[in-house]
């Protein structure tokens, strides 16, 4: 009887974790084309600003600008979270040339206006072959939300170093921002879970809970090193 108790508690978890992720799915897709029509006719607002050359013009379209790209990057992670916690979930396999994927992610932020003045080093140590098999998406995803993190948390130079530890690729992404309080280390890849220290920041809490479930989803290992007021290193593995 108890084994029939635990089963069926097992079974109706399960039932509202489909119903959570097909909710999330359905109202993400839902919300795609209104966002769409704010962003486009935000630049229209943005191009309109600069023409009168309004100052107080500006400075609201660049904070709907703001929290326009906030909302989106939460509907964005929020679906891939549903999505790889379906059970018919399969990760691509796909060759993915490492150096030039993670190259890619750091141009990305150092064409935009926040992080133009910034400065990120790709340091590539890896003897032989940069090539993996990975899903490239997923993999540009995770590189993406740990460089987001580094550049927002921080003022200084950003370093990424590429290394191989036998079978594994080792990639680090170490910053010297305003690191991680010791008591948050434990919850900080937990889901919305944001640092003591965060508050003034922008963010959702939720990118490095992703990072780490695609990580394990990719068969990798994730860890990070964070020390208040020095900075953090994070440290992925792949195989």
């Amino acid at each position: 009887e108890v084994l029939n108790m635990r089963e069926k508690a097992v079974e109706e978890a399960a039932h509202l974790t489909r119903l959570k992720n097909q909710f999330i799915n359905t109202a993400s897709h839902q919300l795609k084309t209104p966002m769409s029509s704010i962003d486009l006719n935000l630049g229209l607002l943005e191009a309109l600003s600069g023409k009168l050359n309004d100052p107080s013009l500006r400075k609201i379209t660049n904070r709907l600008t703001k929290e326009s790209n906030r909302l989106s990057k939460l509907m964005e992670d929020t679906l891939q979270i549903s999505r790889i916690n379906t059970d018919s979930f399969v990760p691509s396999n796909t060759k993915v040339d490492l150096i030039e994927a993670i190259q890619s992610q750091i141009d990305l932020f150092l064409d935009t206006n926040s992080y133009m003045s910034r400065e990120v080093v790709l340091e590539n140590n890896i003897k032989g072959s940069t090539v993996i098999s990975t899903d490239e998406r997923l993999f540009e995803h995770v590189i993406h939300n740990v460089l987001s993190n580094s550049l927002k948390y921080s003022d200084e130079r950003v370093r990424v170093i590429c290394e191989k530890e036998n079978s594994k690729f080792v990639i680090s992404i170490s910053d010297r921002g305003i690191g991680i309080p010791e008591q948050d280390l434990v919850s900080v890849k937990d889901e919305f879970f944001r640092a003591s220290n965060s508050r003034g920041y922008e963010g959702t809490g939720l990118g490095l809970y992703l990072v780490q479930m695609i990580i394990q989803k990719l068969g990798g290992q994730f860890d990070i090193e964070s020390q208040e007021n020095v900075g953090t290193t994070i440290t992925l593995k792949l195989s």
